[in-house]
């Protein structure tokens, strides 16, 4: 048995791209904890998703040729993360920007606060009656349109993660030469 109601899968970027409800998900969850549970799948989910491969390498096993393009792409991810951040703090201090997207029947209703995914609420009366495969698509549509709205902050952090992974993956194709 699943240990998420949901189970997500991703691109690159971290936009999901498909969903899929857990068999059996009302005997262990109830229909009041659904939200809360996919959205506690969708954070464990996506960064694990975004996480760079474990484990350190040795720099022994990459060729002097390429250590300098690949330090050379990491002080540019460290650059753009400053430059991120940077932007940020010029940013004046306001009130968090709350924004709702949802499917068009309004059954998953997705909070984003600052362009980013706070909260999933899905109408409960709906869900209990719902076919699985209409679950499915209201979830991935409603967070079809959370990741359309991203803030242009999230959208480069997400950037970043995927460059960073992309140059951790470079490293270990030399590792396993």
């Amino acid at each position: 048995m699943s240990q998420y109601v949901v189970t997500y899968d991703f691109d690159p970027q971290g936009r999901v791209t498909s969903v899929l409800v857990a068999d059996g998900w009302p005997q262990r969850w109830g229909a009041d904890e659904f939200g809360f549970e996919a959205m506690r799948a969708l954070l464990e989910q996506r960064a694990a998703h975004l996480a760079a491969p474990a484990g350190a390498s040795a720099d022994a096993q990459v060729p002097v040729s390429a250590r300098s393009d690949m330090m050379a792409q990491a002080l540019g991810i460290i650059r753009d993360a400053n430059d991120l951040i940077a932007e940020a703090l010029r940013q004046p201090q306001a009130p968090p920007l709350e924004e709702t997207v949802s499917d068009p029947h309004r059954h998953v209703v997705v909070t984003l606060t600052n362009g980013a995914v706070a909260w999933i609420e899905v109408n409960q009366s709906w869900l209990r009656h719902a076919d699985t495969g209409a679950v499915e698509a209201d979830l991935l549509t409603a967070l079809a349109a959370a990741d359309a709205a991203a803030s242009p902050a999230v959208s480069g952090l997400t950037t970043l993660a995927q460059r960073h992974r992309a140059l951790v993956q470079q490293h270990d194709d030399f590792r396993r030469r």
